[in-house]
């Protein structure tokens, strides 16, 4: 049975102010079937992105009801196919579908808190009144997988390999956990972290970040089990955090923000207007209460957020439950950080945008080739820009020399410009890499000079 929605801005995403004029939206992406990675980034250089943050907009945050009635609050994640699995602190995960559905997904569940998937589409789930993890199939079947030697386990992070890192709560510690079951410790948290670690996050480098209830601190742990010291947050009781678009994203309860914290220490307020309420909008005025689990989703583009709507802390079975509400939070794309530049400063501008973008170390094995595909299009024919388009082809064929597309699609650009010479030199340079391209060949021959 489904749980209806309460608040109905969690709609379709919704067209930034720099993207009008450049013909994008992310439901047009979206339909197009790109999938854009944010892969993160140890760089900063504020001046390189200032033309894409402009594209952050008044209905970047959105909000929707999961369930009534909570009398607690747990982690989040989000699947290969963009579901976000919302665990109550009780028996239940939740299920919303990207088309808004809330249903129960896994029951029989004790405290159910930090929870996060594997590669092969398992939801791993903490149980912390249980001091057990369990494993739940994408049909919802739950089934025990550590049973010992955990102590009030909240946050789980996951490697490649499929082993679980876990955070215990109860005895301040970090465990490890084979693909087997077995459990053992990392780190002991004792006097870097007094009090309760919480929420934990892989970083680009195999590095693990944790942070917890105790100390406004965030943790660099590595799987040697060495512990260090990133940064401080002031005056915050915080939950869970999630590395994307360069930067640690962490969820505070003190304070009912969402902080950004670069891998060089650096904090700064992204969300959340720094008083109690549930609000969508922009990211500055919109609210949380007492926030807690956040995800990304797997192309990095959407962050996702609970929140218990509680004046502070958590209800108890003698008080009332509270509304679990899950808040949608859209990160700048590639895309929309070279359309912003485009507006604001024209092509080249635009082109640097990409190239910083794709230069990161980070970013290697990237592949932004029909996303790219795809702006060139919409330049040419929704903005009839064909020089725009043009430069945005061009950024492919350097890329992907060897992918007759590419030079199809510069082919286009150059046939729009009416330069007939070029676009018959492209369209013969298509057809070298795919001789059997009936399509390309039409194109050729339309060209009177190609005949």
């Amino acid at each position: 049975m489904s749980v209806p929605n309460r608040l109905t801005t969690m709609g379709p995403t919704k067209i930034t102010t720099g993207l009008v004029k450049a013909g994008l939206a992310k439901a047009s992406l979206a339909k197009a079937g790109l999938a854009i990675m944010m892969v993160a980034s140890i760089t900063t250089n504020a001046a390189a992105w200032e033309a894409g943050d402009k594209a952050l907009i008044e209905d970047r945050v959105q909000t929707m009801t999961v369930i009534d009635k909570s009398w607690g609050i747990g982690g989040v994640a989000v699947d290969q196919i963009g579901s976000v699995y919302v665990a109550d602190f009780a028996e239940t995960v939740w299920k919303v579908t990207p088309d808004g559905e809330v249903l129960p997904f896994a029951t029989g569940l004790y405290g159910a808190s930090g929870n996060a998937f594997d590669n092969r589409g398992n939801l791993f789930q903490s149980n912390f009144s249980a001091n057990t993890v369990s494993k739940i199939d994408r049909l919802g079947n739950v089934t025990p997988f550590a049973t010992e030697g955990l102590a009030g386990p909240v946050g789980i992070a996951i490697a490649p390999d499929n082993t679980l890192y876990v955070c215990n709560c109860r005895n301040n510690s970090i465990s490890r956990i084979t693909p087997n079951g077995d459990v053992s410790e990392l780190a002991s948290l004792v006097g870097s972290l007094s009090g309760c670690p919480n929420g934990i996050t892989f970083g680009p480098d195999e590095t693990l970040y944790v942070v917890g209830f105790g100390r406004s601190v965030v943790l660099k742990i590595s799987l040697d089990g060495k512990v260090e010291t990133l940064t401080e947050i002031p005056d915050s009781w915080l939950g869970h955090l999630v590395f994307a678009n360069r930067h640690l994203y962490v969820t505070s309860f003190g304070t009912h923000q969402i902080y950004r914290v670069g891998l060089d220490g650096s904090v700064s307020a992204f969300a959340g207007s720094h008083h109690r309420g549930i609000a969508g909008g922009a990211p500055a005025a919109a609210r949380f209460s007492n926030p807690n689990g956040i995800a990304v989703t797997p192309g990095g583009g959407t962050l996702y957020v609970n929140s218990l709507d509680v004046e502070w802390g958590l209800p108890t079975r003698g008080q009332p439950p509270a509304p679990l509400v899950l808040s949608r939070i859209e990160l700048p794309t590639l895309l929309e950080r070279m359309a912003a530049a485009l507006e604001t400063s024209g092509i080249e501008a635009a082109t640097a945008a990409y190239h910083t973008y794709t230069n990161d170390p980070l970013r290697a094995g990237e592949n932004n080739l029909r996303a790219i595909n795809f702006f060139g299009y919409r330049l040419l024919i929704t903005q009839r820009n064909p020089d725009a388009a043009v430069a945005v082809f061009e950024l492919n064929t350097e890329a992907h020399p060897e992918t007759a597309s590419v030079w199809d699609s510069l082919a286009d650009g150059h046939r729009a410009r009416g330069e007939l010479d070029l676009a018959a030199k492209f369209y013969a340079k298509s057809l070298e890499l795919d001789p059997d391209n009936a399509q390309t060949r039409q194109k050729l021959e339309s060209i009177p000079s190609a005949e």
